[in-house]
Formats: C-alpha cells, sequence, structure tokens
C-alpha cells in the first residue's frame, strides 16, 4: 500500500458553562440535551465537510479537510450555542 500526504484540521471545542447549567437537572433531561446537540454537531459537521473523530461530553473533536472548513463550522456552532 502506497503512503499518502494529505493536509487536515483538528478542532476541539468545548462548550462554556455547560456543566453548571445541567447542575441539579435530571439524568434524562440531560441526556435528551446531549442527544440533541449531538445531532446538531453532527448535521453541522456534513455541511462543513467535518468528521466527528469524539464526543466527549459537551465537547467534540472534529477533523476537517482545511482550515477554512474548520473556521466556518466554529463560527457557525458559536453563533448557536
Amino acid at each position: 500500500m502506497e503512503k499518502t500526504k494529505s493536509n487536515a484540521t483538528i478542532l476541539f471545542f468545548d462548550l462554556k458553562g455547560w456543566y453548571k447549567k445541567t447542575l441539579g437537572k435530571e439524568s434524562a433531561h440531560i441526556a435528551s440535551e446531549l442527544d440533541s446537540f449531538y445531532g446538531e454537531v453532527i448535521d453541522m459537521a456534513n455541511v462543513h465537510k467535518g468528521r466527528i473523530v469524539k464526543f466527549m461530553g459537551d465537547a467534540a473533536l472534529l477533523m476537517f479537510e482545511s482550515a477554512n472548513k474548520a473556521v466556518d463550522f466554529a463560527r457557525e456552532i458559536i453563533g448557536k450555542h
């Protein structure tokens, strides 16, 4: 198998204040909010040609084909949260 090189941009984000926002809430409600959030991130990543590497609570690690696509994704997620 021949090795090839390609460029990629890695983006990590964590929602500020999310932990405090969920204190005292029922676990089912927290799980529902996370499911909704994950769905939103997946949809936005697809639009910007990103790939989810990993979700970690209210954080995510994604990979994009270019820095511009990662920045566009970041601007959109910041605008929504």
